[in-house]
């Protein structure tokens, strides 16, 4: 078997072995690794060659080889950072993300209205009052009851986007009349107010106050009671009964004629305030037919986003 030649690097000393040279037979159709030969130290040339060993030499001679594969060498330093290359093309555009938090915006209703869930609510802060009771009406010298406060409740409700809220606010009651020399008329009752979730149902239900009493040709009227009446669909944050209306004092006697009667009772709650009943009407000291006060209206706030 025939190889050809390679350079050697022996002690330093640089050995150029030209050609081709004889390999032994005995080491012939083994796969080659490396070669090992016998190097005359004198006259520089190789004898013995083998294939995959280094022959033992005389003293005269130095074993040697090449193509000898050796352990793995320590991994060199890293190169240079290679230059930027160029920008790729912009990606396709993604799914637009989820709505964010609704802004709270508030709602306020006097009378009946509607309320629509916009996207992105889903629970709704709900205040309700419900109409004040009107005053009763007096006759001659005996003044009459005043209206009682409508309840209010706060309430905390869950709502789905598209839903409509229908809201009907409690009137106020009407002040009862005054009829001179004969038994007046009480007042009316307050509205009740309801917030009404088109999917959900009743969200909230507040009553009115009740009417003062209508005072009598004997005796003063006594005031309305202020509702306790409520209920809710949902978180329950705050509820207040309505305060009752005051009554009328004094027994309806005249200091003189044309004199002022007894004082009609105030109206529950805070005067001329959503939801406050009427005051009931004073007495005179001559016939007269003066009513009560109408009850003020209720009304309901819609907090959304909340």
């Amino acid at each position: 078997m025939k190889v050809h030649t390679k350079i050697l690097s022996i002690a330093g000393t640089v050995v150029l072995v030209g050609g081709t040279i004889a390999i032994s037979s005995a080491s012939a159709g083994t796969p080659p690794l490396f070669y090992g030969a016998c190097l005359n130290i004198q006259t520089h040339t190789l004898s013995d060659f083998r294939i995959n060993y280094v022959p033992a030499c005389p003293t005269t001679m130095r074993s040697v080889s090449w193509n000898y594969k050796g352990a793995r060498g320590a991994v060199g330093p890293a190169g240079h950072r290679g230059k930027t290359g160029p920008r790729g093309r912009t990606g396709a555009t993604g799914q637009p993300g989820a709505a964010g938090p609704a802004t709270p915006m508030t709602h306020f209703f006097s009378t009946t209205g509607t309320y629509v869930v916009p996207a992105g609510v889903t629970t709704v802060k709900i205040t309700a009052v419900g109409g004040g009771g009107g005053g009763g009406g007096e006759v001659n010298a005996f003044g009459a009851g005043g209206g009682g406060q409508g309840a209010s409740v706060t309430v905390l409700s869950t709502v789905s986007t598209g839903d409509v809220l229908s809201v009907s606010v409690g009137a106020g009651g009407l002040g009862g009349s005054g009829i001179a020399g004969v038994s007046a008329a009480a007042g009316s009752s307050g509205g009740t107010t309801i917030v009404t979730d088109s999917t959900r149902g009743t969200l909230a239900t507040v009553g009115g106050g009740a009417g003062g009493h209508q005072a009598t040709t004997t005796a003063d009227g006594a005031g309305g009671y202020g509702s306790s009446t409520y209920s809710v669909l949902g978180l329950l944050i705050s509820r207040a009964n309505g305060s009752n209306g005051a009554s009328s004092t004094g027994g309806g006697k005249c200091a003189s004629s044309g004199g002022s009667g007894d004082k009609g009772g105030a109206g529950g709650g805070v005067s001329s305030t959503a939801g406050a009943g009427g005051a009931g009407s004073s007495g005179k000291c001559t016939a007269s037919t003066a009513p009560g006060a109408n009850g003020s209206g209720g009304y309901v706030e819609i907090i959304s986003g909340s």
